[in-house]
């Protein structure tokens, strides 16, 4: 457990930027499909597309869920700086 602790507060940022990209990314994506349900069929014709509308509600609850943990890992993030800046300089 240690190992994967001192591994996310070492690439936190890059967890972070990769979790806001696929956030943004799936809710794009549901954008497009709910516009596609609606009745607007000028983007895709003729094609049933219940399942991946399916998968991408299914997806967005799933890293929705995953935002919920932004504000803990930011936290941990800043404790862990100042846990490093502290042993360097314990004035």
């Amino acid at each position: 457990m240690d190992g994967f602790y001192r591994w996310s507060m070492r690439h936190g940022s890059r967890i972070l930027f990769a979790l806001a990209a696929v956030l943004l990314l799936c809710g794009l994506m549901q954008a497009v499909m709910t516009l596609l349900q609606s009745g607007s069929d000028y983007l895709v014709s003729g094609r049933d597309d219940r399942a991946l509308m399916r998968w991408l509600l299914i997806g967005t609850a799933v890293f929705g869920t995953f935002s919920s943990a932004v504000w803990p890992l930011f936290g941990a993030l800043v404790i862990d700086r100042l846990d490093r800046r502290q042993q360097r300089d314990p004035d």
